[in-house]
């Protein structure tokens, strides 16, 4: 990103004033709980969207979060609320994020990432970020959310996770294994 100091004090500014952020003198800038609520809204129209045009416009995994990105600007809160209720109130969107319900704090399910572990055992994939590469990557390699995989190996040296995918192997760097999030099976 390139955005000047000037740019990002004027940010600031405005967004202190509209109460979105609060200046604590000690701790720095924090979102304040209309803030909060803002984002949390955000997060719903997007995932809701992501959700729309993957089940009913066929679009694929690795064109949904752009997409998604133009139409959260452009929409209602009513027609959220109507898709919402056109797709049956989905819980997750189909990277596996969290779609928080209408007023509701958004509390992601899925946490851990497979950077995060180095216990050899049997895991699944529950959800990834939506970053059109890692999603390349995974296509690229047959893995999807819902996959089970052993994790058999990790090097701390060179920070690479190895996983066995049925009856093949696949070295995982953690450009990969910080954006697969996973839970235990």
């Amino acid at each position: 990103m390139s955005v000047s100091p000037p740019a990002v004090s004027e940010m600031t500014k405005r967004m202190i004033a509209e109460g979105l952020i609060g200046k604590d003198p000690k701790k720095g800038y924090r979102i304040t709980e209309e803030g909060s609520r803002l984002i949390t809204d955000l997060y719903r129209k997007h995932r809701l969207i992501e959700t729309f045009l993957a089940q009913c416009l066929d679009y694929r995994l690795d064109q949904i979060h752009e997409e998604a990105e133009i139409l959260e600007h452009t929409v209602s809160t009513l027609f959220i609320d109507r898709l919402e209720k056109l797709l049956e109130s989905p819980t997750h969107c189909p990277h596996g994020g969290k779609i928080p319900a209408k007023g509701k704090s958004l509390v992601e399910d899925y946490t851990t990432r497979l950077s995060d572990v180095t216990e050899k055992a049997t895991y699944q994939i529950v959800r990834i970020d939506d970053r059109k590469e890692q999603i390349h990557f995974l296509q690229q390699h047959e893995m999807a959310i819902g996959q089970q995989f052993q994790l058999t190996d990790y090097d701390p040296i060179n920070h690479i996770w190895t996983i066995q995918l049925s009856d093949r192997f696949l070295p995982l760097p953690s450009s990969i294994t910080q954006f697969l999030y996973i839970t235990p099976v």
